[in-house]
């Protein structure tokens, strides 16, 4: 019966999963629940683990591998070794679905297979084979354990790997230990090109150390390529959302491509980029100064690899948007496509720019919606000239406006936001609730308070958990009352990102440590560091809990450690993008 509910079946209570497992065969419940289109929600999966832990003498080898996966530490140290073997087997296939496990469990896993592939203490040939991706989660002693020899000869497979940030110093280390490449001041070509986007696996002064004369346009154009082609791909995707510090990554890029990027010598004028470099290249690596002195030709080339790079600063854009503007005036017989090509560049258009182009294509302005550069003026004059373009007023915003909106919904007044159709706002909140909304405090209080209404979801104190998973992000605009007011499956109910977006400060206030109890894993660890440094002791010591699902040991372990920051959320869903579209 739950098979065919598909969707839907992933929505259970817990009190209803609690029901069935009484009343239907258990291990067949579970596998049914582990098989939902979509995976396990957080809430539910946490039912689960409660209801495992309360039969003792349940075979954990009947659990299907993709639930197996995120079990509790201790109830993954349970399983045979057979039963574990299917568990890697499933990772082969999926890996994503361990990228997306706390750290941890991540190493937990590593070490595991890794005892499992060889009982001796050196990790040769067989086990590394074993191993495969999950290697670099390997704690650091059993990093240092790894024969050389036998890595040298995989490292083409190891380009293909996940590097996650907390093991990069181990990784480099292994890396240029003297029986494997060495230091990197001593480096060829060939090394460069042999370790591929490895490279950046080293810190920034191990790559700064490379001779400028190894690192050729050629060489560099190789090795961006290939960070580029695994960023894209399924594994590389996730990898880089949820397992790399951009910053750091940044600050790599810069360290391998200064000699492309800066004059070899005092004699030598700085370089100005071509079209063919920005596209070898990525075009946030060269300062405004080079972008602006870019030729016309190439810059007209190059409009959208450049305005495709969200990690462009203002500046950056400001000085291409510069060097466009006189090829793309007047801004008001732009078309649509013409300000798509543009990208990123179209938030450094002036305000009055803005208000004289007809942004109003319904599709247009749902991608302008998903940009993050814009300045809060900006977003006003978008949304004034769109209004005022086809004579609507704050009331009259359809649900397909508010959804196309996305962060531009942060241009309203709060006074407008409280004029908005309720109704409308609680199915454009679908669209809306992985989105990062760059709004005040006043604005996202606005907006809760108009889903709150009778037409919309009603009172918060009578939402569900599906009402919270239904407004997202949303969520983080509750006032503090209504917050500390949460019944424990209305927190649980509550997204990792509407957690993370929370002010540290209002967080400490209005959660007390019960209801920080009640927090599943990914809620947790979405907790960011500026989060953690307000909270008290006793609300710390349950946050801990949470993460570690109550496993005493691993929280007082890692109890004075603050968490990373979450993943940066990208702009709207693609799913719901994908869908506005179809509306449209």
């Amino acid at each position: 019966m739950l098979k065919g509910l598909g969707y839907i079946g992933g929505g259970m209570s817990c009190d209803f999963l609690r029901l069935w497992s009484n009343d239907t065969d258990f291990p067949e419940l579970l596998q049914s629940v582990s098989e939902q289109p979509g995976g396990l929600r957080a809430a539910l999966r946490k039912c689960v683990v409660e209801q495992l832990r309360s039969r003792p003498l349940f075979d954990l080898g009947a659990l299907s591998p993709r639930l197996a996966v995120t079990l509790p530490v201790k109830m993954v140290e349970e399983l045979s070794n057979a039963s574990f073997r299917a568990l890697l087997d499933h990772l082969t296939t999926h890996f994503d679905d361990f990228l997306t496990l706390p750290h941890h469990k991540q190493r937990n896993l590593a070490d595991r297979a890794a005892l499992l592939g060889s009982a001796e203490e050196q990790i040769e040939g067989a086990a590394l084979d074993l191993l495969g991706p999950l290697l670099p989660f390997l704690d650091r002693d059993r990093l240092s354990s790894v024969d050389r020899r036998a890595l040298a000869a995989r490292l083409e497979d190891m380009r293909g790997f996940c590097v996650p940030k907390e093991a990069l110093r181990d990784i480099s280390a292994l890396l240029t230990h003297r029986d494997l490449l060495g230091s990197p001041s001593k480096w060829q070509v060939e090394d460069v090109e042999h370790l591929g986007r490895l490279v950046f696996s080293l810190s920034s002064r191990q790559i700064h150390s490379i001779p400028l004369a190894v690192l050729s346009r050629d060489t560099v154009e190789q090795v961006l390529m290939g960070q580029k082609r695994w960023a894209g791909g399924a594994v590389g995707g996730v990898c880089e959302s949820r397992c790399t510090d951009g910053h750091q990554q940044r600050e790599r890029t810069l360290s391998l491509i200064r000699g492309v990027i800066k004059a070899r010598s005092r004699r030598v004028k700085v370089p100005v980029p071509s079209c063919a470099d920005i596209r070898a290249t990525y075009p946030s690596v060269w300062t405004p100064t080079q972008l602006s002195r870019m030729s016309q030709e190439d810059v007209q080339r190059c409009v959208e690899a450049l305005g495709q790079d969200d990690s462009l600063s203002a500046e950056q854009r400001r000085a291409l948007w510069v060097k466009l503007r006189k090829s793309f005036s007047p801004v008001k017989a732009l078309r649509p496509h013409q300000v798509l090509a543009l990208g990123s560049l179209v938030t450094e258009m002036g305000e009055r720019e803005l208000m004289e182009a007809d942004l109003s294509d319904p599709g247009l302005l749902a991608h302008l919606g998903t940009l993050t550069g814009w300045s809060h003026k900006k977003m006003r004059a978008v949304l004034v000239a769109v209004m005022r373009r086809r004579r609507l007023k704050a009331e009259q915003l359809s649900v397909v406006d508010l959804a196309a909106f996305g962060h531009l919904i942060c241009g309203l007044s709060p006074s407008e936001i409280s004029r908005l159709d309720p109704y409308n706002l609680s199915v454009a909140a679908g669209f809306l609730r992985e989105a990062t909304l760059p709004c005040s405090e006043q604005q996202m209080e606005a907006l809760t308070r108009r889903l709150s209404l009778p037409e919309a979801f009603g009172p918060v104190s009578t939402w569900g958990a599906e009402v919270f998973t239904e407004v997202g992000t949303l969520a983080a605009g509750l006032e503090d009352l209504i917050l500390s007011a949460l019944v424990q499956e209305q927190v649980e109910g509550l997204s990792p990102a509407a957690l993370s977006l929370m002010a540290p400060r209002k967080m400490a206030v209005v959660f007390s440590a019960e209801q920080l109890s009640w927090l599943s894993v990914e809620q947790a660890w979405a907790l960011t560091e500026e989060q953690w440094a307000e909270l008290d002791g006793e609300q710390r010591h349950q946050v801990g809990l949470a993460r570690y699902e109550g496993d005493v040991l691993l929280e007082m372990r890692g109890r004075s450690c603050s968490p990373p920051p979450p993943p940066h959320s990208l702009s709207l869903c693609p799913l719901a993008v994908s869908l506005l579209l179809q509306l449209l």
